[in-house]
C-alpha cells in the first residue's frame, strides 16, 4: 500500500520545510512510548493504513485486547480484540453516537486499563 504521509500534528503541512512522517511513523513513536505500560502492542498487519488512519492492536496488563485507530483527531477504540473495528464501524455508521476520542494514548490508557493507572501512581509516589 506505500506509505502515506502526514504532517507532524501542530504543524502546517502546507510549508515546505516541514517534515512528513507516515502513519508507520507515527505508530512506531506511540509504540516506543507506551510499550513499557501495555503487555503488548503493535501494528495490525491485517488492517490497512492510508493517509488518514492506521490501526494498533494492544493488550493491556489486564489481559484485555484492543484494536485503537489513530488518526489526525487522537486516539480511539476501534474495536475489542486484535484487528477489530466493530466498535468504530458502529459508530460511523449511527447518527446517534459520537466517537470517543482521545487527544494522547496516555489518556486512552487511562480509561481502559487500571494497571496503568496504577503504575502511574507508583512513578510519581515512590516509596
Amino acid at each position: 500500500m506505500g506509505n502515506p504521509s502526514i504532517p507532524l500534528r501542530g504543524r502546517n503541512p502546507y510549508d515546505s520545510d516541514e517534515e512528513l512522517l507516515t502513519w508507520e511513523d507515527e505508530a512506531a513513536a506511540v509504540i516506543r512510548d507506551i510499550k513499557n505500560h501495555v503487555k503488548e502492542i503493535f501494528v495490525s498487519q491485517s488492517l490497512p493504513s492510508n493517509s488518514f488512519e492506521i490501526f494498533i492492536n494492544l493488550e493491556t496488563f489486564e489481559n484485555s485486547k484492543y484494536c485503537i485507530r489513530s488518526s489526525g483527531s487522537g486516539f480511539q477504540i476501534a474495536g475489542q480484540g486484535y484487528d477489530n473495528k466493530s466498535i468504530y464501524e458502529s459508530v460511523m455508521e449511527s447518527e446517534d453516537q459520537e466517537p470517543e476520542i482521545f487527544e494522547t494514548p496516555y489518556s486512552l490508557l487511562s480509561s481502559i486499563s487500571p494497571g496503568y493507572n496504577i503504575l502511574l501512581l507508583r512513578n510519581y509516589n515512590p516509596s
